[in-house]
């Protein structure tokens, strides 16, 4: 019996080494198998920077000035803010025919000018957001509202501090979308050369008011 307990033994010693034997090997395969994985993931991180910092590249001045886009905006930003600079100048004068009262005409401009600083932060937080088209259409639709609706409100106080004050929230949009705008498309050093390029296109709202 002892005998034949040893030659089982014996016999079945070798089953569980090789067990342990393939264990090994599939631990071993599975730690490659992440490493492999681990490494494709890093290469892929790499190439995502990459790209990311390929796409954040300014565009050289030249090359910027010879795209259409650059004489888009600024035709579009230059007669969108006819409105708001021709409001601006004669929001007194204009308010004082219907209603009679010098010192809430002072308030008006008083709430305008707040709500054209506060303007800033909220159209480039819209323009962070959304694409510069339906920010822009935004402003364009209320610019709208106001220039159809004006006349028949004037006489009201209230109604008329709300328009003149979205007036200006509008026209200090342009201020805001506009450099942002040219930052997403040509980078921040040749954005803001072209931004300073397009501010001239600015000058032809006042000259038209």
């Amino acid at each position: 019996t002892a005998k034949n307990y040893s030659q089982e033994s014996q016999a079945s010693g070798p089953i569980p080494n090789g067990q342990n034997v393939e264990s090994k090997s599939d631990n071993t395969s599975i730690s490659k198998s992440k490493v492999v994985s681990n490494d494709k993931n890093k290469a892929e991180v790499v190439e995502n920077t990459s790209k990311a910092s390929s796409d954040s590249e300014d565009i050289p001045l030249k090359e910027a000035m010879k795209d259409i886009r650059v004489y888009i905006i600024a035709a579009t930003i230059s007669i969108s803010m006819i409105q708001g600079t021709l409001l601006g100048f004669i929001f007194k004068n204009y308010g004082l025919q219907s209603i009679a009262d010098d010192a809430f005409i002072t308030i008006v401009g008083t709430v305008g000018a707040i709500f054209n600083g506060i303007s800033r932060v909220f159209w480039s937080a819209l323009l962070d957001k959304y694409p510069f088209k339906i920010s822009f259409t935004y402003l364009l639709l209320i610019q709208i509202t106001i220039g159809f609706t004006i006349d028949s409100i004037k006489s009201i106080k209230g109604l008329y501090l709300i328009w003149i004050a979205l007036s200006y929230f509008c026209l200090g949009g342009h201020f805001s979308m506009t450099p942002t705008l040219c930052a997403k498309m040509f980078g921040s050093q040749t954005g803001a050369q072209i931004y300073g390029i397009i501010f001239l296109f600015f000058i032809p709202a006042p000259l038209v008011c």
